[in-house]
């Protein structure tokens, strides 16, 4: 799959050069790593118990995903008027726990409640199914689009996300990349960790781009970390 000109480092070779091109420091992502499962693992009881989420649930999940941004997190409204609409973004989720792909206006809806952040909807989306939903930030979004600075209208953008995942989704079945890079860098990961978590490749190629630009960028690097 070729890159278009909006996302020209998100290809199977950079990905591929990339990992087996760099030492990555692994460090940098403990503290992620070591909420990552609890995380997941929350909203996988729930589906094992073939129970819908619910109103707590979201409340709940919303706010442990923030623990990961650099934001107050905050419900938002289409309107100034309370309450809170519930009902649609929780069908949406279902939907989603469920396996569903859902499309743009449904990752609007869940953007415009929550903190009105497709950055926080991506990590939201990805914790209740991993399979099918990557998550999306600055950083990734810096690294994909090869630009030195990436401004709020780039990484808060419904139709960027929704080709990312595209793309990710596309590349993360790609045998260069499943069979070169998945297993190994899972592998590796677990080594520095003393952990057995598998991981799936989308996670583990979105977790790829983000260390390539920690290696870029450094760790503490405000101009992307800022506009989560």
């Amino acid at each position: 799959m070729k890159s278009d000109n909006q996302f020209p480092n998100l290809t199977i070779d950079n990905l591929v050069n990339g990992f087996e091109q760099n030492e990555f420091n692994l460090s940098v992502v403990n503290n992620y790593m070591e909420s990552y499962q609890a995380f997941l693992n929350y909203f996988k009881k729930i589906k094992d118990r073939n129970e819908d989420i619910n109103k707590e649930d979201l409340i709940i999940g919303i706010n442990f995903t923030y623990g990961w941004m650099p934001t107050i997190f905050k419900f938002k409204s289409n309107s100034s008027d309370y309450p809170f609409d519930f009902d649609h973004p929780l069908a949406i989720l279902n939907a989603v726990q469920q396996g569903r792909d859902i499309g743009f206006n449904e990752f609007n809806i869940l953007k415009s409640l929550f903190n009105n952040s497709i950055v926080g909807t991506s990590k939201l989306l990805h914790f209740i199914n991993p399979e099918l939903y990557a998550i999306w930030d600055s950083r990734v979004c810096r690294y994909i689009t090869g630009k030195q600075k990436v401004y709020e209208y780039q990484v808060n953008n419904t139709q960027y996300f929704q080709e990312y995942l595209k793309a990710v989704r596309f590349l993360s079945v790609d045998p260069r990349f499943y069979n070169g890079v998945y297993h190994s860098f899972c592998e590796k990961l677990n080594v520095h960790r003393g952990t057995t978590y598998s991981l799936t490749p989308i996670r583990v190629l979105e977790l790829i781009l983000f260390l390539m630009d920690v290696k870029g960028y450094n760790f503490k690097n405000m101009n992307a970390d800022s506009i989560d």
